[in-house]
């Protein structure tokens, strides 16, 4: 003949105001629903609050670029073609490198199925953001150097000029493919 288990005692719980032991209830178990309608509900739920962190990136964006852009017009007319053209474009890394960057730390989140929300975007603005400043300044600092080599290419004229040429629009069409990938880098 098999022993019986032993018989467990009831959940107690103390109580402090009234200073006495009481019985507790079991905590009931959580009511599961089926159905399709509350199924599509969640699920137009959940894809809403992905889609709505999208578009607040991509508005975001737009709204960086167009600010950028409008920078431009706050310089006299005066000034020249080129100076405005950088200025425009340092305006561009200061403001858009960090914005590129914690969305592509929310993308990461996202990829990686954590859960992702608007702080997430603003912590990765702040752990990218220096970093993807610092990385835009070089970009534009070798962008500028590639122009005035092209320019300097482009002018040499003749059979060298060409290859040269060829040779430089070769080196930065690399460089430009690979800049997504500067950023672990740093």
């Amino acid at each position: 003949m098999k022993p019986e288990p032993p018989i467990a005692a009831p959940e107690r719980s103390h109580s402090m105001q009234k200073g006495v032991w009481e019985e507790s209830e079991p905590a009931a178990a959580p009511s599961i629903r089926f159905g399709l309608w509350s199924t599509l509900a969640e699920g137009a739920r959940l894809s809403w609050e992905r889609i709505g962190c999208v578009l607040s990136v991509s508005l975001l964006g737009v709204a960086g670029v167009v600010l950028t852009l409008s920078m431009g017009l706050l310089i006299p007319p005066a000034v020249p073609g080129p100076i405005r053209t950088l200025w425009v474009a340092l305006v561009s890394v200061l403001l858009l490198s960090p914005l590129a960057a914690a969305g592509f730390a929310l993308a990461d989140r996202a990829a990686n199925r954590r859960e992702i929300t608007p702080r997430s975007l603003v912590d990765g603005f702040k752990n990218y953001g220096l970093v993807a400043m610092r990385l835009g300044l070089f970009h534009l600092a070798f962008g500028a150097l590639a122009v005035l080599n092209g320019v300097f290419y482009f002018r040499l004229g003749g059979r060298f000029g060409q290859v040269a040429l060829m040779l430089w629009f070769l080196a930065v069409l690399f460089w430009a493919m690979m800049a997504l990938y500067h950023g672990p880098l740093l």
